[in-house]
């Protein structure tokens, strides 16, 4: 059900997951049905556009919304989603020293009221943490 993707992001309200480590307790819910856009990066690799794409199909299975996917801009919007390690860097809502915390296959998800970031080490924890993401707000990868 949708609700459930909402009270899970109540989780990560002002707060970052890296890995697996723990997450602060929020303050208030993240509705994302107001979310309408995925930023990537200008020079994202093919594994962020395909994690991009399947961000965007899997969000309007749950949602009903198509998020649109774009360049990210030198100022993020308020209610986007935005991807990988070189947007999330340019965004400054992740740092290289998080970064660096998170280690090779690691990622991180972090999010504001108006943002969620979700980014890996490398291509293969941003692959991690979109999965992560997904399986979070209620998506199910099996029959």
């Amino acid at each position: 059900m949708w609700w459930g993707g909402i009270v899970f992001l109540a989780l990560f309200w002002d707060g970052m997951i890296a890995g697996h480590a723990a997450v602060q307790q929020p303050e208030a819910d993240i509705d994302l049905r107001t979310y309408q856009s995925l930023y990537l990066a200008a020079d994202a690799d093919e594994s962020e556009r395909r994690m991009g794409r399947i961000l965007q199909k899997e969000f309007e299975s749950l949602y009903g919304i198509r998020l649109r996917l774009r360049t990210l801009p030198s100022q993020p919007l308020d209610g986007v989603i935005i991807l990988g390690r070189s947007a999330s860097i340019a965004s400054g809502l992740i740092t290289v020293s998080e970064f660096d915390a998170a280690k090779w296959d690691g990622f991180i998800i972090k999010a504001t009221p108006r943002h969620i970031v979700i980014a890996g080490y490398g291509a293969q924890g941003t692959i991690y943490g979109v999965y992560a993401f997904l399986k979070k707000i209620g998506l199910r990868f099996y029959p």
